[in-house]
């Protein structure tokens, strides 16, 4: 129901972190970051998968990396990670 962005700039790095209150993933973020993953079979939507999988390839052209992870409380956060120095 809820989602949050939250952005970090430090001397070091940019985070950029979306979190939500769902059910969080069900598969290691390996698996969600490859092309046409479909998490949740019971889902009435067709997902290709592809989100995940863009952001990464993004992420890395970018220099930075990708981080998924289950939230403690329920829910998922995906953070993109870019390093400020060059």
């Amino acid at each position: 129901e809820k989602v949050h962005i939250c952005i970090q700039l430090t001397a070091l790095e940019l985070k950029i972190r979306v979190h939500d209150d769902g059910t969080g993933f069900g598969e290691n973020a390996e698996e969600m970051t490859k092309a046409f993953r479909q998490q949740n079979a019971k889902d009435s939507l067709n997902h290709t998968g592809l989100g995940m999988y863009i952001s990464r390839l993004y992420c890395e052209k970018h220099g930075g990396h990708l981080l998924l992870e289950n939230n403690e409380n329920n829910g998922a956060s995906v953070t993109a990670v870019f390093s400020r120095i060059v």
